[in-house]
């Protein structure tokens, strides 16, 4: 746990909206994410909101990378499916 404190401004959790009734998928990104002081996100659709939702899955984890800065400037795509 110390050290994902240390590392906290650099990560990000994550759960599918619609794993929100279902704590063995939903609860743990969310805890780690309180424990930790870590971001957390909330996708669209559940484990595969990628192909789910493709647009609003996209857009969401852009922001996400673009706010973290994880590769020193804008993002501007992010491939799904293997697409």
């Amino acid at each position: 746990m110390a050290a994902l404190r240390r590392a906290a401004d650099r990560l990000v959790l994550a759960a599918g909206r619609d794993s929100r009734a279902m704590p063995a998928l939903y609860g743990p990104a969310r805890r780690l994410a309180e424990l930790t002081g870590a971001g957390f996100a909330e996708f669209p659709g559940g484990h595969v909101g990628c192909t789910e939702h493709p647009g609003e899955f996209a857009a969401l984890l852009l922001a996400e990378l673009s706010r973290k800065n994880w590769f020193g400037a804008a993002v501007t795509s992010v491939p799904c499916g293997g697409s």
